[in-house]
């Protein structure tokens, strides 16, 4: 009898008797889909014309001095300087030095403090090696 009943119910209201349920769901991928294989992949020189990005192209709010280098690139609103993130001197692939970036922008990091993280992976190794004896 009740088989019976949701039938009449079914062509009372007009509905069709649909045993599975749809519902919305979204589908994530990987980050690797979709990526092309390493044979087909771009270089820095592809997309930034002498190893340069342009910021002002990308909205940022550009300063640069009379010779043309780069002084500042910041987002609208943020302080965050972008161009001195960049280094210094950078070696192109002739080996020869581009001093594109402002000379005046010093490196934010302690000179040589790279030795105490050496020193400590040194020191860990000799821990282990005394351990296993």
């Amino acid at each position: 009898m009740q088989d019976n009943m949701t039938q009449a119910l079914f062509e009372s209201t007009g509905k069709i008797y649909d045993p599975i349920e749809y519902v919305d769901t979204i589908r994530y991928m990987g980050i690797f889909h979709g990526v092309s294989p390493k044979e087909e992949a771009l270089i820095c020189e592809d997309c930034h014309e002498d190893h340069m990005i342009d910021f002002e192209a990308l909205g940022y709010e550009v300063e640069k001095d009379a010779s043309g280098n780069l002084i500042s690139a910041t987002k609208p609103g943020d302080s965050l300087n972008l161009a001195d993130l960049s280094s210094e001197d950078t070696q192109k692939e002739d080996g020869t030095s581009d001093t594109t970036t402002d000379t005046t922008t010093q490196s934010t990091s302690t000179p040589g403090f790279g030795i105490v993280y050496a020193l400590c992976g040194f020191l860990a190794i000799v821990c282990l090696q005394l351990r296993r004896k």
